[in-house]
């Protein structure tokens, strides 16, 4: 401030000095102090350098105070996290099951269509079943053959098809040999004579598992923690165990694999044969004949018959033919593999 007083007196000094000569310099000063009452001087207060603004540059950006800018960011207003809790498991219920004996895991026997539920172990295996597994059949090689030798029954009657009287049992020589009757005899109306048996004869054997009739393709599932879901159709509820009993009685056995061993087949050949007998009224097969069936049933004779016979001659025929299997159905002995044991409700 005073640095402005000096500039005016120095104004008013100078218009002293000009009209008046330097003699007025130390009277200006004089009145120029701090003391004196000067009425006259202006004192521009506002120029002091401790308090003046500086004057305001449009282009000078405004100045970084450092403060750092006030929060306007709107509260957080995100709804609280409701996402559920993470998931617990829902109480096993297994009151439809059979009572679970201690330790025993329960499992479902399934048709292998069927999926095990969610939380169950799979396996697929072969189920034994008590089918019959095994065949035995057999085929002809060589048929037997009537060989038309030894004792021939004889039946006849005048009056009746039953042929209820016992006649001679004649012997024949061989097929188609001339065979005497041992003196004469004469024939009823009726006849009936038993042709002897077949003998002879092979038959080929062959003995045929299936593998299908002894098992049947299933499914196991296994509970890791709670087995509810297996206690109701179309799962069996099952324990793994070799002693049935209580709420699971019914024994089961599975495997990974079912084969079966048969046991062994025999074959017996069996044939009966037919035939004719003639008749003649001499004793070398000559003369006046009959020929009748040998057919075990009674016939009827030719009324044109000799009126006494004394020789025959007997031809066979085969009549029927087969080979016996000692079985043709049976379960045979089923052989598991992976054999695993099963009690089911």
């Amino acid at each position: 401030m005073r640095a402005a007083v000096l500039v005016l007196l120095a104004s008013v000094v100078g218009c002293s000095l000009a009209s008046e000569g330097t003699g007025g310099v130390d009277e200006a000063l004089e009145d120029s102090s701090p003391s004196s009452a000067d009425s006259g001087a202006v004192v521009d207060d506002s120029s002091s350098p401790d308090t003046a603004a500086p004057p305001v540059d449009s282009d000078t950006p405004p100045v970084d105070s450092g403060a750092p800018p006030s929060d306007t960011a709107k509260p957080d207003t995100a709804k609280p996290d409701t996402a559920p809790p993470p998931d617990t498991a829902p109480p096993c219920v297994e009151s439809a099951c059979g009572a679970n004996p201690t330790a025993a895991k329960r499992i479902g026997l399934v048709d292998r269509t069927v999926l095990c539920p969610p939380g169950f172990v799979t396996t697929d295996i072969q189920e034994v079943r008590d089918g019959d597994a095994c065949s035995c059949t057999c085929a002809t090689t060589l048929p037997p053959t009537c060989s038309g030798t030894g004792s021939i029954p004889t039946w006849y009657s005048d009056s009746s098809s039953s042929c209820a009287t016992s006649g001679l049992a004649v012997s024949s020589s061989g097929s188609g040999s001339c065979s005497s009757l041992g003196g004469g005899g004469s024939l009823g109306n009726y006849f009936r004579a038993t042709p002897l048996p077949a003998t002879g004869g092979t038959c080929a054997t062959s003995v045929l598992p299936d593998k299908l009739a002894a098992s049947r393709p299933r499914r196991l599932c296994e509970a890791v923690t709670c087995g509810a879901a297996i206690c109701a159709a179309p799962f069996v509820e099952c324990i793994e165990s070799t002693s049935c009993g209580g709420a699971f009685p019914n024994p089961r056995i599975v495997g990974t694999d079912v084969n079966v061993t048969c046991p062994l087949c025999a074959c017996t050949v069996s044939g009966t044969c037919s035939g004719t007998m003639t008749f003649y009224d001499n004793g070398s097969c000559g003369g006046s004949s009959v020929t009748v069936l040998a057919n075990d049933k009674c016939v009827s004779v030719p009324s044109s018959r000799p009126s006494s016979v004394s020789s025959f001659r007997y031809t066979p025929v085969i009549a029927t033919t087969a080979c016996n299997p000692a079985y043709t159905k049976t379960k045979g002995t089923p052989v598991v593999t992976g054999q695993r044991s099963l009690c089911c409700r």
